[in-house]
């Protein structure tokens, strides 16, 4: 991880720009500090074995920085254990991979796909065209092994809309077990009234661009019918029933697409830095709720 070298990087004769970049599993090669790779439609999975473990592409084709600015990628590790991911990425005015041009993030795994998603507009080096990528998604101490899998993986702009991965989800209060299960966040009512789930934005939203909500919720009988989001400005302390709207659908055990079309609500406005689900009004007095696929969208 602590070398940047042009380990298995294409090299590219001409520029074509492509506006969206998404790598499929079959994509992926190992450079280093892996072995036994396999393929499916689902994702790439290999054994990493050492202390960078490198993955490059078969092929590129470069892009515009600023088109294709949020990093949106899923990887499974082995339950319990951490580890550290690292994407580097040059330019065309800079065509070394290096640590400044690259970003880490913590892994815990927890045996599961999950997903994550990072902003990368603002830095160092994401900029002009994009001429080569690398990811490492592994760093292990000398003589360990553990197997990995990356599953989505995509380089879009707002435009296509912020998923608010169920990593990012966490227990506010008036339920128990909070806990996430693949790209579901569920919880156990306990009868309590506005059973609250806040989230932790991988960036501001933006209002002015992104105007409407879509996620599935799955609601036990018993439970109010009826449910509310909030938002935070960067301006507002504390969530208010001012920057708040109320939705509603059956509670019947079964998944129900809710949308929410903010773009006339005056209160959507300015940079969004919170969100607050309170799954229902009322909760049952047992049962849970489950949700998935919460996207801010245009």
């Amino acid at each position: 991880m602590k070398k940047a070298c042009m380990l298995g990087i294409v090299s590219l004769a001409a520029v074509q720009l492509t506006a969206e970049v998404i790598v499929t599993p079959a994509d992926w090669k190992i450079g280093r500090d892996a072995k036994d790779p396999v393929v499916t439609e689902e994702s790439f999975s290999a054994t990493a074995n050492g202390p960078d473990t490198i993955l490059t592409l078969k092929s590129f084709q470069p892009f515009p920085a600023a088109e294709n600015d949020l990093l949106t990628f899923s990887m499974r590790f082995p339950k319990g254990k951490k580890t550290t991911l690292q994407f580097f990425w040059m330019n065309d005015r800079d065509r070394k991979l290096s640590e400044a041009k690259s970003l880490r993030r913590t892994i815990v795994g927890t045996g599961e796909l999950e997903t994550c998603v990072i902003p990368l507009a603002g830095r160092t080096g994401w900029e002009g065209t994009i001429t080569g990528l690398r990811l490492d998604p592994a760093a292990l101490p000398k003589g360990t092994e553990a197997e990995f899998s990356i599953g989505e993986f995509k380089l879009t702009g707002l435009a296509g809309g912020l998923p608010i991965p169920a990593a990012c989800w966490f227990r506010g209060s008036n339920y128990a077990n909070h806990r996430i299960e693949g790209d579901t966040v569920t919880g156990d009512y306990t009868g309590k009234n506005d059973p609250q789930t806040l989230a932790k934005l991988p960036c501001p939203i933006p209002a002015e661009r992104l105007k409407s909500v879509s996620f599935e919720l799955s609601l036990p009988k018993g439970a109010s019918s009826s449910g509310q989001l909030f938002w935070r400005p960067e301006n507002q302390k504390a969530f208010n029933e001012k920057n708040a709207v109320r939705y509603r659908i059956p509670a019947d055990g079964e998944f129900h697409e809710v949308r929410i079309d903010l773009s006339g609500n005056p209160n959507w406005s300015g940079n969004i830095v919170g969100l607050r689900l309170d799954t229902a009004d009322k909760s049952a007095p047992a049962g849970q709720f489950r949700f998935r696929n919460f996207t801010v969208k245009q």
